[in-house]
């Protein structure tokens, strides 16, 4: 009998708190996707502010817009890049390029050059037309997107198109 209404009163007590959470969003009209939390808004992607009001300027996100966009970007990742000359599984490398809204890349295909990339979005990078260093210096462009936990990453070199699916 003591087990059931330490039951209950644990079962009453969770829905006393969450209605509190609930009476404190009455009034909180979060927008762009946010959602109320005990009053306050967790806004999403690029969007910031009392009211997920605010768009957070290229390369940064958050609460404040404090968050560079491009940290889910760096780490090693373990790719498989397609072409027409095949499939190679290769480890990719992502580092912080000299500003804000710059990565680096490194290793794509498993060959050792390097290009840099913009961010265009909190999910999204450009590679713009350039010349890779390192073991092919040769021209190279492409793009990049971050979906959940994935990467993909489209790249031309040499004529050629290369599409590279990476995972944590």
């Amino acid at each position: 009998m003591l087990r059931r209404v330490a039951f209950i009163f644990s079962v009453c007590l969770l829905l006393l708190q969450l209605n509190a959470c609930r009476k404190g969003c009455k009034n909180v009209d979060c927008q762009n996707g946010g959602e109320c939390f005990n009053g306050s808004c967790r806004c999403e992607g690029r969007w910031s502010g009392l009211y997920c009001d605010t768009l957070c300027p290229i390369g940064f996100e958050g609460r404040y817009c404090a968050s560079l966009s491009r940290t889910k970007f760096i780490r090693t990742w373990n790719a498989t890049t397609f072409s027409t000359s095949g499939t190679n599984q290769h480890l990719l490398y992502i580092t912080a390029g000299s500003f804000a809204e710059q990565i680096v890349i490194s290793n794509f295909n498993n060959e050792g050059f390097t290009v840099t990339a913009s961010m265009l979005d909190y999910d999204k990078f450009e590679i713009l037309p350039q010349n890779a260093t390192g073991s092919y210096t040769g021209p190279v462009e492409g793009s990049g997107y971050m979906n959940g936990q994935k990467l993909g990453v489209n790249l031309t070199k040499q004529g050629i198109d290369y599409f590279a699916d990476c995972n944590r």
